[in-house]
Order: structure tokens, then C-alpha cells, then sequence
């Protein structure tokens, strides 16, 4: 992909593009630099609490209902995914703020590694399926 995905996310939050343009880093890897955004996302909040996150994650919901393949799967696996693997056991922060593509995505990625999605089966949701789960599953 030869945008700068992980760059475009952080200008959607003035504090957050500040941070991001101190503290960038791995750019070249589009999964890589959004797990880095995921981190500063992260120290971002516990810094400051009052912070609105809402329009990066308004602009990720857009990006995971119109977007093709390549971007829903970097988004799903460098963003969401860096979200549950670095912030593990405070999702319910995460998810107040997760529209219904980006909450399906996060309950998606939580039922492949749960055992409970065949490789195919997240294929076809990567790929941009309208397939549904509930926090439950």
C-alpha cells in the first residue's frame, strides 16, 4: 500500500498527530506503523483521559466498510489487532468507541485466535464479507 495509513489515522486527533510526528517510527510497514499508532493511541488515553478518540475511530469504521482487502486487513491486523495485544484486559475501553465494522472486525480477530473461525472463514471476512459476530462469540 503507498499510503501512509498509521499518518492519516493520527491527524484525525490533534494530540495524537503531535505525538505521532515526535515519535513516528517503521513507516515503511503499513502493519507495523499502525500497531505503533495502536501503542500511542494507547499512552495517548492513560496520559490523557478527556481525549477525543472518537474521529480516529469514526475514520477506521469508515476505511473497514468501504475499503478493499489489502486496507481492511491492514487495519484489522495492524491497528485492532495491536489494540487487544498491547491494551489486553481493558478492551471495554475500546470497544465504547468500535462502529459496527470495527466491532465486527474486533470480534472477528478475538474468534480466530479463540479457535473458533476456520483461516477461510477470516479470509472471506478480511475480503470484506458481511459477516456479524457479537461480543459473545
Amino acid at each position: 500500500m503507498d499510503r501512509d495509513v498509521a499518518s492519516e489515522l493520527a491527524g484525525s486527533v490533534p494530540e495524537l498527530a503531535a505525538d505521532w510526528a515526535a515519535n513516528a517510527e517503521d513507516l515503511d510497514l503499513s502493519t507495523v506503523a499502525l500497531g505503533h499508532l495502536a501503542r500511542r493511541l494507547i499512552a495517548l488515553s492513560d496520559a490523557k483521559p478527556t481525549v477525543d478518540i472518537g474521529p480516529l475511530f469514526a475514520e477506521v469504521e469508515v476505511r473497514l466498510s468501504s475499503g478493499d482487502a489489502i486496507t481492511r486487513d491492514i487495519l484489522i491486523t495492524g491497528f485492532l489487532e495491536a489494540l487487544q495485544n498491547v491494551d489486553a484486559g481493558r478492551a471495554d475501553r475500546w470497544r465504547a468507541v468500535l462502529g459496527p465494522s470495527t466491532a465486527a472486525a474486533w470480534n472477528a480477530l478475538n474468534r480466530l485466535w479463540a479457535g473458533r473461525m476456520k483461516p477461510g472463514e477470516w479470509n472471506a471476512f478480511v475480503s470484506g464479507a458481511h459477516v456479524t459476530f457479537t461480543d459473545a462469540d
